[in-house]
């Protein structure tokens, strides 16, 4: 029950801040932006520390609702997650992007590894 909360409390979030950049963007009625922000990810995480994996992105991506597709750099794009360390119930993942799709849905499929205390990614399967 508490799992299904918090994975409540993380999909709130992500509609929450993409219906705020939806409502943005219909006030300034321009074509051609970002729609949302899907994350697909992979990773040897427990539930709760994948769904906080999950919401510490969703806060990271969030910002591109809204942006115009065309003046988006997909290299940036990659730079924005690639190799960062996110810290989640008191353990390190390294993140690492797999591929990115570019259009009105953004989707970036990623691997998060368990960094262990020198630092060093373990094998995330």
């Amino acid at each position: 029950l508490y799992q299904e909360k918090e994975k409540l409390k993380v999909e709130l979030f992500e509609t929450t801040g993409r219906l705020y950049q939806l409502e943005k963007q219909l006030r300034t009625r321009e074509t051609g932006q970002v729609q949302t922000v899907t994350v697909e990810l992979g990773t040897p995480a427990g539930t709760m520390d994948q769904l906080a994996l999950r919401q510490a992105l969703a806060e990271i991506t969030s910002e591109l609702i809204g942006e115009k597709i065309e003046l988006l750099k997909p290299e940036l794009l990659v730079k924005l997650i690639d190799q960062r360390v996110l810290t989640v119930e008191g353990k390190q993942y390294l993140i690492s992007v797999r591929w990115i799709v570019l259009g009105e849905e953004i989707t970036f499929n990623l691997n998060a590894s368990f960094v262990d205390q020198i630092h060093k990614p373990t094998d995330p399967l």
